[in-house]
């Protein structure tokens, strides 16, 4: 009879234990068809509901095995509210997690795979700027946040909607995602949640929508390092523009900060929606140029930038056409008739989506309603300055073949208000011949009637017709209200 040594002990505990796992995995794999699905849908249901807090409700639940444990799901949902299709949370038409057999075998759960099919998260900030759902509350309150790592994640055609305490949602549509290698350590204390973040991705967004803002074709690569996120090829379509824009997103600082650059050589004219062009038609090419930097508040994730924004603002353009609408005919007989709302035309033209909240209630667009004829702008300047989230005009104005309009003062992005803001008729002189004032809040701007000098009232009409850009006044009656880029109409 063999004898066996000490050292063939190991051996063969070994081989017992091996024959053993064979037969416990033998025995999931027959058991796994047993197992009912309603059970198998109702155990996930509540444990998700434990560890989220939300309701869940999950459908055609299957495992398997071989040649990785995996767990597969059906139409799914998990959210604030069952009976309520729009309530804050997380669906998907379908998902897939695979799991390691290694970390199993230690006790642990690691996802080497998680793939979501059309999945829709919705998520909602109120005023005081709670989020839900946060998932800076998904798990046990007195835990500690351990470390965390996942292979890979894919999404395929999701949909991403953010309601930001009653403005308007911000919608991506048709957004894919590839997701490598993503790792963040346990935190310190005092650290962000993003603290020692480290991913590899590959992202793609078909649309995304904020109010009347439409961008397209969004794509861009991104590189995660120790919680801060970097992009150089990020490009986008605007008004059939293809633009290039870089950022840095550095989550893992306190507070997150924000740089971004971006440059969109060729926007359209015939482009811009309905609701910025008051239903003319128009036609022409322009170019922006943005830099930007700004910082999160902690206690307003992710809230608090748009207080904090600095930087430049550019747009240009030459030979814009506006048909429907002869702006030179209305400044021209604007002593006689004064339903002219100088301010709607600084708003639209000059100050973009920011001034559209100074022309709620206005005459522009009932005034285009019954307007004809045509204009020329020859030359479009808007440069913004901002700086704590203050945009300071630091040379706005256009002209026309006819006249020359520019615009002064500061839009407080934080406090959603106009400060000052000014928009004149000026001759070449750049004196102010006609200017009106708007102030106050985005939801509720004041405007002031329109203010004109006494010169004007009696220079002769065929003056007038010419174009008041063209109005002599003495340097006693001369506000000096703009001096930049555009130059005055040649008389």
């Amino acid at each position: 009879m063999p004898r066996h040594t000490p050292r063939s002990r190991p051996v063969r505990l070994l081989g017992w234990g091996l024959l053993g796992l064979f037969a416990l995995l033998f025995g999931l794999l027959l058991l796994t068809p047993l197992w009912p699905e309603r059970s198998l849908n109702a155990w996930l249901d509540e444990a998700l509901s434990d560890y989220t807090g939300m309701q869940a409700d999950i459908q055609g639940a299957r495992l398997q095995w071989l040649p990785r444990p995996r767990l597969r799901t059906g139409e799914s949902r998990l959210t604030g509210d069952l009976d309520d299709d729009d309530a804050p949370g997380l669906r998907a038409r379908a998902a897939s997690v695979t799991l390691s057999w290694r970390s199993l075998l230690r006790g642990q759960v690691a996802i080497q795979r998680l793939e979501l099919e059309a999945p829709v998260l919705i998520l909602h900030r109120d005023r005081d700027g709670a989020l839900f759902p946060d998932p800076r509350d998904w798990r046990d309150p007195d835990a500690a946040p351990g470390h965390i790592r996942l292979g890979q994640l894919t999404v395929d055609d999701g949909t991403l909607i953010f309601r930001d305490a009653g403005r308007a949602p911000l919608v991506l549509e048709g957004f894919s995602l590839t997701l490598d290698d993503l790792r963040r350590p346990a935190p310190p204390e005092d650290g962000t949640p993003f603290h020692g973040l480290h991913l590899k991705a590959e992202a793609a967004i078909d649309r995304l929508h904020y109010g009347d803002l439409l961008i397209a074709d969004t794509a861009l690569t991104l590189d995660g390092d120790d919680g801060t996120l970097t992009s150089s090829d990020l490009a986008m379509t605007w008004l059939h523009s293809r633009g290039q824009a870089t950022f840095r997103l550095a989550l893992g600082a306190q507070p997150a900060q924000l740089s971004l650059t971006l440059e969109l050589p060729d926007l359209q004219a015939e482009a811009i929606p309905e609701a910025w062009r008051a239903g003319q038609s128009l036609r022409g090419i322009g170019r922006v140029s943005l830099t930007l930097d700004a910082q999160g508040a902690s206690n307003a994730w992710p809230g608090g930038w748009p207080e904090s924004l600095d930087g430049a603002l550019l747009l240009e353009g030459r030979d814009i056409h506006l048909e429907g609408f002869d702006l030179d005919e209305e400044l021209s007989r604007y002593r006689r008739t004064q339903r002219f709302n100088l301010t709607d035309v600084g708003a639209v033209l000059l100050a973009g989506p920011a001034g559209l909240a100074a022309t709620k209630g206005g005459e522009f667009a009932r005034l285009l309603d019954r307007a004809d004829g045509d204009t020329t702008l020859t030359r479009v300047h808007s440069h913004w300055t901002l700086e704590d989230g203050v945009a300071t005009a630091a040379d706005v104005a256009l002209a026309t073949t006819r006249n020359r309009v520019a615009a002064r003062g500061q839009v407080d992005f934080g406090a959603r208000e106009l400060r000052d803001l000014e928009v004149a008729v000026v001759n070449q002189e750049g004196c102010a011949v006609i200017r009106q004032r708007v102030y106050g809040s985005f939801d509720d701007p004041q405007v002031n009637e329109p203010s004109i000098i006494d010169a004007l009232l009696g220079a002769p009409l065929d003056l007038l017709d010419q174009g008041l850009g063209l109005l002599r006044i003495s340097s006693s009656d001369c506000d000096a209200f703009y001096d930049g880029e555009v130059a005055a109409p040649e008389e």
